[in-house]
């Protein structure tokens, strides 16, 4: 479940100082500005991040369902520098004034890691496609990570930590995996464009969910590979991060001939 706070001040906050306040907590936090949302996380530790809103009377603070520690430990950082900056009062959602900076403790970050994974396994017994959007791609859920989300072993507080692991790697793939490239927009008019990507076997690369991936070309013609056919013909040394981003590793030369050649019949042509 999301949980908001509200921070009553009417003063104003520059937000390249809150930002330096923040980072006196923990140096590696990134604030991206989606004006008036400002949206906070903890690089390489962060799931969902934390969203800073600007408001009349001063300001909201929100985390989100499937938060990990990292985050809820961020939105107190958020509170008790935005409490040193304006000396705002803080509001829960139940209109209770908060003498205190820190808006979780060690408790409720236990309880609310727990409690969202058993909320978001029921949804999953109904709802076939679920996606949580963390601070550098969603995080889809459908068939095969409802299976692994469910497989999960341990206490509850075992399931919560591995389930957080699970978004974090799709979040910051190893350094190994180049990310953000390979990427082409094709098509005509703007709304009939999309982005395909490209992968040909001369660097490890993480393989996002577009609507098509090229995985090298067959008689000067690309192969082209939709994400929902590529997951289900992996090479075994690809992992999947979520159900449709790939950790694809360079192939031995004679493997990716012969896997692309497997490939062939599950080509796409894109209108």
């Amino acid at each position: 479940m999301s949980r908001t706070f509200k921070a009553i001040t009417k003063k104003k906050i520059d937000w390249e100082l809150l930002l330096q306040a923040v980072c006196k907590y923990r140096d590696d936090v990134q604030c991206v500005d989606k004006n008036p949302v400002y949206y906070f996380y903890n690089n390489n530790f962060s799931a969902r991040g934390v969203d800073v809103t600007e408001e009349e009377d001063g300001f909201e603070i929100r985390t989100t369902t499937c938060s990990n520690a990292a985050d809820y430990l961020l939105a107190n950082n958020i509170a008790s520098s935005i409490k040193e900056t304006t000396d705002a009062v803080f509001i829960d959602e139940g209109g209770r004034e908060l003498f205190i900076g820190s808006l979780f403790s060690d408790k409720a970050i236990a309880d609310h890691t727990c409690g969202d994974i058993e909320v978001l396994k029921s949804l999953l017994a109904h709802k076939e496609d679920i996606t949580l959007y963390g601070p550098n791609r969603p995080f889809h859920i459908q068939q095969e990570f409802t299976k692994r989300i469910n497989a999960l072993t341990g206490d509850k507080y075992a399931i919560a930590y591995k389930f957080s692991q699970m978004i974090l790697r799709c979040q910051y793939p190893p350094d190994e995996f180049a990310t953000g490239e390979g990427f082409m927009r094709v098509g005509g008019e703007e709304t009939d464009n999309y982005l395909i990507q490209g992968f040909f076997n001369t660097q490890n690369m993480v393989l996002e969910n577009v609507r098509a991936i090229i995985v090298g070309f067959i008689e000067d013609k690309p192969l082209l590979i939709e994400p929902g056919q590529l997951v289900q013909h992996l090479p075994e040394s690809w992992e999947l991060l979520d159900e449709f981003t790939i950790a694809a590793r360079v192939l031995s030369a004679s493997y990716w001939e012969k896997w692309q050649q497997s490939m062939i019949q599950f080509s796409t042509t894109l209108k």
